[in-house]
């Protein structure tokens, strides 16, 4: 009995863990102009802008915009920044499939979401 909750125990820790650095990897924007790479950090997962499609003023390639990302259950709550901007929005992400992500940001009592493919 011993031997089944142990394998149990393992198997569940494995698994949430599996699925925590699901989100991990190189992500578009719904208009194709845009391009993050989500990784993990020390103490939560975080993303940084790698592509612009057009030049833009406020971002560049390198820019940090997701920050602080930590996984709960089936979501990752954190901290979306604007590039060249101080406005900070919380956020959550959730995969809708394995190369879909849903990003929803918070404003006041607002949301917006949007979906994002994976680049593989």
């Amino acid at each position: 009995m011993k031997i089944i909750i142990s394998f149990l125990i393992f198997f569940c820790i494995g698994f949430k863990t599996a699925n925590s650095d699901a989100i991990i990897g190189q992500w578009e924007n719904p208009d194709g102009t845009r391009r993050i790479e989500i990784f993990k950090g020390e103490k939560a997962y975080l993303g940084k802008v790698v592509w612009l499609k057009v030049k833009e003023p406020k971002a560049k390639p390198g820019d940090i915009v997701l920050d602080d990302f930590q996984f709960q259950d089936s979501y990752w709550n954190g901290k979306i920044t604007l590039p060249g901007e101080s406005h900070i929005f919380n956020a959550e992400l959730r995969l809708q499939s394995r190369d879909r992500l849903e990003i929803k940001v918070f404003y006041h009592n607002m949301s917006r979401k949007k979906v994002w493919k994976r680049i593989p």
